[in-house]
């Protein structure tokens, strides 16, 4: 005999609940007999709802023998089951079930509750030690409140929901506080796959408060502790503590399409020996309060939280959290730090990245500061490789948009960036370095275009690099300087340090007095560094007596300059020469007035050679100025020649 089911539609057989059912009454709980199936004995609602599947002609045919049918919400509206008859057909309405996979464990088949008004937690436990994957359906409400701790001991378990804005596990101050976390992963050695959480959002209750410690200490929403390669896709958790906390190795974990807010750590990762992946995740607040929105944007608050990572992996993400990113020296029985990749992110307007140790290759990403003027990116130790990102702020950054200090002597600090823009705003620092530790502090900076407050700069410097410090600047490229006063490098020892290459745009550079190790080649010298020297030399310029002549001429940028030169007179033959002049001039052939100038008489004696200064001259140029080396000889018959020479120092600007 076979009993074959058919939907009114066709269309294929989803979960149903069991309304009614021949010479059997009401609806029947799951220990409850609801019919014979001939040659096979009594069957419970439990083994019916395990059986009505997914069959893509609408029917699902059964024959003689013992049969599990699956599924909730099955309403018999005619038919008989385990009936004399052949082939007996029966009427069904299509639910909302799992359909016929039975190796689907409901958690509504074990007691969960929809409404989210008693505890759930007995029901998932039970859903969850099955081994099963596990389905958390979006029936009523859709919330499931849980009060304990959720054991996950399955490897590659999958536990998923019907979508991480309809499938929601609220957590609230009933929940036992003293729990490792919501979701707690403890599988048997290897300790790999871990299990795969998919499509839920896990929501924990907290209080409208702007205090910190007002806040609810919940146990991480996620705890696993060297537990491997465990999966969350389109995992939603809001106003945790620590959303993910990933301890010892957690290698070949990912964490994709997910939103994620947490007041402590979103993600905290440390001791893993390999690979981690977070990819198009959201590190945002979407559903605090404004009071909690404080909280939420002070440092403390951190995206990623990275000691031990061999090769993270972020990529696509949004953070508007406190801090975004922070690498530090991790501890425990996996010691040491982070290296990895960050790519196409966007780090909105807070805190950026933190770096106290760890390698890691950033590219394409884009930073905002327009909330705390903290700086996109501190740097106090380990190595940051950055290319083709932009840090735009349209607040000043008193400290700078990126900022170098070591904090150890022991941990090297090193920055490699190319391709980069920087946009500033105000009275702001683009780069600083400062280093007292006496550690290794080092920045080479090549192809950038850095946009400083082409009006506002006044008392800082675009790129700041203090003693101890090492500097290659080769390349770059300046906005225009407009009103600015400030400087575009400023260099405060006379180190090893490179500029080589670059269009300054008008911007002066500040170098130390004098300079010995510094090489400064082939740049625009729009401005110039103090300290900084021009010459000119003229050799056998034939002279006419009584005449001014100009022999040499500097062109000065603008700013403070001393300039001074001398000429020396060489007479051919018999030439007698009586008074010679020198001199250094705004205006051209015009000995005297704004200048510097000497004029002495001479013994007349036949082929007589003669030297004389011409001063020295200050210069405060507002635009490109020319100043001119003169030169004028008496002499009577023959001929006479001039060798002149003149240098000029900024001192100033």
């Amino acid at each position: 005999m076979t009993t074959t089911i058919i939907t009114p539609s066709g269309a294929p057989v989803e979960g149903v609940r069991i309304v009614d059912m021949p010479d059997l009454g009401a609806v029947t709980d799951d220990t409850s007999f609801v019919g014979e199936h001939a040659g096979s004995g009594r069957f419970s609602a439990t083994a019916l709802r395990s059986y009505v599947g997914t069959s893509p002609s609408g029917t699902v045919t059964f024959t003689d023998g013992v049969h599990t049918v699956a599924g909730s919400n099955l309403a018999v509206t005619g038919g008989t089951i385990g009936g004399t008859s052949p082939n007996a057909t029966l009427t069904i309405v299509p639910g909302t079930g799992t359909g016929g996979m039975t190796d689907i464990a409901n958690v509504m088949d074990f007691g969960a509750d929809p409404t989210g008004l008693t505890d759930s937690k007995a029901a998932f436990q039970a859903a969850i030690n099955t081994g099963k994957t596990v389905y958390i359906p979006a029936r009523g409400a859709g919330i499931y409140r849980i009060n304990g701790q959720i054991n996950c001991t399955t490897p590659g378990q999958i536990i998923f929901g019907d979508g991480k804005g309809r499938s929601i596990i609220k957590v609230d101050a009933a929940f036992n506080l003293s729990a490792t976390g919501v979701f707690v992963i403890n599988l048997p050695p290897p300790k790999v796959p871990g299990p795969q959480f998919r499509d839920f959002q896990i929501n924990f209750i907290q209080p409208d408060t702007a205090i910190r410690a007002n806040l609810v200490a919940y146990p991480p929403a996620f705890y696993s502790e060297d537990e491997a390669r465990g999966t969350w896709h389109g995992i939603k958790v809001n106003a945790a503590q620590i959303c993910m906390d990933l301890r010892q190795n957690a290698g070949g974990s990912s964490i994709v399409d997910c939103e994620l807010c947490a007041f402590d750590k979103h993600v905290a990762i440390d001791g893993s020996l390999d690979s981690i992946t977070i990819a198009d995740t959201r590190f945002e607040n979407d559903l605090l309060t404004a009071n909690q929105t404080v909280i939420y944007y002070e440092a403390a608050t951190t995206g990623i939280s990275t000691g031990r990572c061999d090769d993270l992996h972020v990529n696509g993400c949004l953070f508007i959290c406190g801090t975004h990113i922070n690498s530090f020296v991790g501890t425990g029985s996996n010691p040491g730090t982070t290296f990895g990749e960050i790519t196409g992110c966007d780090f909105d307007s807070l805190l950026g990245i933190r770096m106290a140790g760890g390698f890691l290759n950033l590219s394409g990403c884009f930073f905002s500061e327009g909330f705390v003027a903290t700086g996109a990116i501190v740097l106090s130790g380990g190595t940051l490789n950055m290319s083709g990102c932009t840090i735009n702020s349209t607040i000043p950054l008193p400290n700078g948009s990126i900022i170098m200090a070591p904090v150890t002597a022991s941990i090297p600090c090193f920055l490699n960036m190319s391709a980069c823009t920087f946009n500033t705003t105000g009275n702001s620092f683009t780069l600083q370095m400062l280093n007292t530790t006496g550690g290794y502090c080092q920045a080479i900076i090549t192809g950038c275009t850095i946009n400083p407050d082409p009006n506002a700069l006044t008392t800082r410097n675009c790129i700041q690099v203090g003693a101890n410090c090492l500097l290659t600047f080769t390349g770059n490229r300046f906005g225009g300087r407009g009103s600015s006063s400030g400087i575009a490098v400023a260099l405060a020892a006379d180190a090893p340090h490179i500029v080589t290459g670059n269009y300054f745009a008008n911007w002066a550079n500040s170098f130390p007095v004098p300079y010995n190790n510094i090489v400064y080649a082939s740049n625009s010298d729009n401005g110039g560094e103090v300290g900084r020297w021009l010459n000119a030399t003229v050799n056998a310029y034939g002279m006419t007596s009584t005449t001014a002549h100009i022999i040499a001429t500097i062109t000065l940028t603008p700013g403070d300059w001393d300039v001074s030169g001398g000429v020396d007179f060489s007479p051919s033959g018999p030439t007698v020469t009586s008074a010679i002049s020198a001199g250094l001039s705004l205006t051209s052939s015009f000995l005297g007035g704004r200048g510097a100038y000497q004029s002495i008489l001479v013994n007349p004696v036949a082929g007589q050679y003669h030297s004389l200064t011409a001063g020295v001259l200050r210069v405060k140029a507002t635009v490109a100025t020319n100043v001119f080396l003169l030169a004028q000889s008496n002499f009577a018959s023959g001929g006479q020649l001039a060798n002149g020479f003149m240098a000029a120092r900024r001192v100033g600007h």
